[in-house]
This record gives structure tokens, sequence and C-alpha cells, in this order.
């Protein structure tokens, strides 16, 4: 999974991963102190963190990353550590 800001959110649908799961019916969810914060759209491989102001120093491990069904989620991975240099309006978070 990588970690990119970007201006604007860009992803692409999402069919089958690499472990062969249908995320066809699935979302990512971001969690902060295991409670859902940002939620992705189906079928996406992508999640959009918003609202951190420039010099912000997030540590890996304050935000984990899940793939939701709605009452079930897969196990959490922590997202990598980043540092907010210019005001960001969202981080956005890919699969890969």
């Amino acid at each position: 999974m990588g970690v990119r800001a970007l201006p604007t959110e860009i992803g692409a649908d999402v069919h089958v991963d690499e472990d062969g799961v249908d995320r066809t019916k699935q979302h990512l969810v971001v969690y902060q102190s295991n409670v859902g914060k940002f939620t992705g759209e189906l079928g996406k491989r992508m999640v959009s963190i918003v609202g951190i102001g420039a010099g912000t120093v997030v540590n890996s491990g304050n935000y984990q990353i899940a793939w939701s069904n709605g009452p079930d989620i897969s196990e959490k991975v922590d997202v990598p550590g980043f540092t907010v240099i210019v005001p960001v309006t969202g981080i956005t978070l890919t699969k890969s």
C-alpha cells in the first residue's frame, strides 16, 4: 500500500486483488484509535485522509487501514508515517 498526496482523488476500479479476493462490494476504511474515520468508495483501491494541517507529523501506526464490506473488516494494517509539508486537503492511500 502506498501513500501519496493528491490534489484530487484518482483511483481505479477493483475487481479482484492480488490475493484473489473480489473487492467490488468492499471499501477501504482508515481507522484512528480503533474508530473508523475515513471511508473509501465501494470497489476502489483508495481512501482519502483529509483535514491535516501543514507541518503535521503523522507517525507510522497513527492510522490503520482495512477492507470492509460493512459488518466485516480485514486485518488492519498500519499506514506508513508522513509529514505534511504544505496545506493538504487530502492524502490518498492506494492498496497496491
